[in-house]
Order: structure tokens, then sequence, then C-alpha cells
């Protein structure tokens, strides 16, 4: 409920307080939710060592997604140590269940013959199967799109022997699929991995994203990320509002200009220190504001973004993706 934002404000921090609780108690849908938050760093900073373990208790309970999921992880040795036989395991009992994300991974893995001996029959089973299947339009596009790759490589007869597999083929009961925790604190992030990032979800308004952001530990509002702005902005009756709630003091003040409009009125307008910014989970403190005129917009600009080592816009999955220094 807090995750998809139905009948209250989305809020992925409230999402995985009440994941985790159904989780610690066994609840192997919460389990896979918390791992793929904590693989993801949704609502919690990136962290794929927590992500495999709970993926790997949801995973024991026969969940075939964090199957799918924890298979991935260990094909890539992400949180755990790289294991392809572990990852080949996992994407077969998943697949055999059903699951769409699970075909996938085993189609692909036929397909390139990386984990398993190439077989262009068996990937094409596979991953029609995935995209007759899949419930997610991106699960389905790119078994669709690996689809057709495998299907240039094969003659017609081939087709025809994986399409008549796909079509036998029926699902299993669920398996419990036994996971070995590590003997060796697993490596939090290889050297070839780029460091964590949070990811903090933007939500939409009107034509664009924006992000909340809680100023001064005061109120929360909704900016737009704007690179080309030099500093955080916001408009004339907020920083009034932040002034007479005395979170904004004389001595925060940093220079004061006279803005003259069109019409030729003037106005005043401030840049000023923001004692604190908290962005997701992330506080920035000390951060350069400006004041727009009344009617201006709330940017979150460089005087924020350049605190970051890099900073990035996940356009598929809506969320801002922040690399601490």
């Amino acid at each position: 409920m807090y995750q998809d934002g139905k009948g209250v404000p989305q809020n992925y921090t409230g999402a995985m307080k009440w994941y985790r609780r159904a989780a610690e108690q066994n609840y192997a849908t919460s389990q896979f939710n918390v791992g793929l938050m904590y693989e993801h760093g949704i609502g919690v900073p990136q962290n794929y060592p927590e992500a495999a373990k709970w993926l790997g208790r949801a995973a024991e309970q026969g969940n075939a997604t964090a199957q799918a999921t924890l298979g991935f992880l260990y094909r890539a040795g992400f949180g755990v140590p790289e294991n392809h036989d572990e990852a080949l395991r996992l994407f077969r009992l998943s697949a055999e269940q059903g699951s769409a994300i699970g075909q996938g991974h085993l189609g692909i893995a036929y397909a390139y013959g990386e984990i398993v001996p190439q077989d262009y029959i068996q990937a094409y089973m596979w991953l029609s199967l995935a995209a007759s299947r899949a419930n997610d339009h991106d699960v389905e596009a790119d078994a669709i799109k690996n689809l057709n790759l495998v299907a240039s490589k094969m003659s017609r007869a081939q087709i025809a022997e994986a399409q008549e597999l796909a079509r036998r083929w029926r699902p299993q009961s669920p398996k419990i699929a036994r996971v070995e925790q590590p003997t060796t604190p697993p490596i939090q992030n290889p050297s070839w991995l780029a460091p964590p990032q949070t990811g903090v979800p933007l939500k939409k308004f009107g034509g664009t994203f924006v992000v909340p952001v809680e100023i001064n530990s005061a109120m929360t509002l909704d900016f737009t990320v704007d690179s080309g702005a030099a500093d955080v902005t916001v408009p004339l009756d907020v920083f009034s509002t932040l002034r007479r709630q005395g979170t904004i003091a004389d001595a925060d003040i940093i220079d004061e200009q006279i803005y003259k409009g069109r019409d030729g009125s003037t106005q005043k307008t401030f840049t000023f220190a923001i004692r604190s910014l908290e962005v997701g989970n992330i506080v920035v403190e000390n951060v350069r504001g400006g004041v727009a005129p009344l009617q201006g917009s709330l940017q979150l600009g460089q005087s924020f973004l350049e605190r970051f080592k890099s900073w990035s816009i996940d356009n598929t999955n809506h969320i801002l993706l922040l690399e601490p220094r």
C-alpha cells in the first residue's frame, strides 16, 4: 500500500518498515520485497549482502521470483560469492514454477552459453514462455528482444521443436531452494562494481518529475532537479514562511539584492544558508539557497548536487540516484 501510493501517500521508507515487520515473521512475499528494496536502494541505502539475505529466506520458502533474483546476484557476484552453478540452479527452480523472470534468465543463459552449454532450442523455449507469461512490460520486452535474436540463429525445424516443447511445458509445484550462507563475509562492492548509490523515488507532478525535500527539518516540499540552477531555489513565500517559523535567522542571510520585474516593480531577493536538506535518507547541511520571485519554482540546483560524487535520474524506474563522495 505504501509502495504503490494507493490510498496513502507514496512512502518507500514506510513501505520498508512494514515489509520488514512481516518479513521477520517469515512471510515470503515480504522477505522478497525487503530483499528487492535493498538490491535497488529504494527506501534504504543499497546493500547487496542484505538483499541476498532476505531474498535467500524467501527463496527457501519456494518464492519463485526471489529465486530468480537471488540467482542474478549469484550470477554477478553481488553481495554473495560469484557462483554460476548456484545461479543456474536457482534460475531453473524459478523457471520450472512459472516465473517469467526466472524463465527469461534461464533462456538467456542457454542463448549465450555462459553458465550452461549453449542450446538455442532450450533458449527459445524458455524465452517464449517468459514473453507469454510476463506481467511486467519490461520483462516481456526483454524476453521478446532476446527471443528474436535467438530465432535469427535457428532453422525452421529447430524453432518448431522449441515451440512444441513450450506447448507441452507445465509449471511445477513450488520447490524449496536451500540457500547456503557464505562462510566468509561477502564483498560488498567488487572492484569492478560502481560504488553504491542511494535511490530516492521521484513523484510525477504535471508534466515533470519532482523529489520530496525536507528543508531545515521544518517543511517538506517537492523540488524539480535542475542542474542548470546554481543554487537550491525557493519562492519568496516559502522563504518568508521559514523566516516566520524561526528556521532561517538573520545570521543565515548571505546576501540581499533587488530584483526588478518587467512591469517596473521591485522586489528583494536573498541568498541564504540552508541548515539542512533531507532527500530520502540523505541529509546535507549548510547548503547555499536562493530566493526566487513570488511565482518562482522550487529547484534543487548545483549547490546541492555538487555535494555528491555523481548523480543521475533513472527514467525507467523514476528514481533520483545519488552517489556520496
